[in-house]
């Protein structure tokens, strides 16, 4: 089944066990309720999908050590051999926007930094976001509270809003945490195409024209926050 912002089943007894594809229909139920309630409350539920995600990488470090997680890829986040589908002719298919028009809110977005040395870590967390300075060592020269520097890297997909980090990812951990902090990406794509070319039933992602599948689903939140996309797009303008 190919769901849209048309789907709508009707709210059923609790689930029975884990099944993957009965937890992706809850979701997506719940999403197509929140659209036709208010569709502004979307990127909310997105944010509660993701926010586990978050919140494994930037502890990741903490409770396994020295490079213990591996940073998120855009080329292959929904999916394994997602990178077949985003360059056409060895060009990149996202369409490029205007990074100025869409900050991001360190405390609230979904970012995606995946934070890998120890000692980064530890300096980061204990010194940057919120007063630290004040509180705890009035001599400390240093402004504790986050700012964005040269070395954050953060590509947004949109219409997920989902932020992929490459750079600064110890700063703009610590700015999360402490919810201090606005960043402007360096990139930001409309991924849309994506959302015409592809769909997902909750087991498999698909082909939209030939309905032949293309890869099993590796995260059922994923793949859910994938479909969500559809209602999370702008109505088609009519000529």
């Amino acid at each position: 089944m190919v769901f849209s912002r048309f789907f709508r089943p009707r709210l059923s007894s609790p689930m029975r066990g884990n099944d993957s594809v009965e937890r992706f229909n809850h979701i997506l139920m719940i999403a197509n309720r929140i659209y036709e309630t208010n569709k502004a409350g979307l990127p909310d539920l997105v944010r509660a999908l993701m926010r586990p995600l978050e919140s494994e990488l930037i502890l990741a470090v903490v409770e396994r050590g020295q490079d213990a997680a591996q940073a998120v890829s855009i080329f292959d986040f929904f999916f394994d051999g997602l990178d077949n589908h985003l360059f056409l002719h060895g060009e990149f298919r996202g369409i490029e926007m205007p990074a100025d028009q869409f900050p991001l809110e360190l405390g609230s977005d979904v970012i995606l930094p995946c934070p890998w040395d120890v000692e980064r870590y530890i300096a980061s967390i204990s010194w940057i976001g919120g007063d630290k300075t004040a509180s705890h060592s009035p001599s400390r020269l240093r402004e504790s509270r986050w700012r964005q520097d040269l070395n954050h890297s953060i590509c947004l997909w949109l219409p997920w809003r989902i932020a992929f980090v490459s750079g600064g990812n110890h700063s703009i951990a610590a700015g999360i945490l402490a919810s201090d902090g606005v960043v402007v990406p360096d990139r930001v794509y409309d991924m849309g195409f994506l959302l015409d070319d592809i769909s997902c039933d909750g087991n498999v992602f698909l082909e939209q024209v030939s309905g032949l599948p293309i890869a099993p689903i590796k995260d059922v939140r994923r793949a859910a926050v994938f479909e969500i996309g559809r209602l999370l797009r702008p109505p088609a303008t009519q000529d």
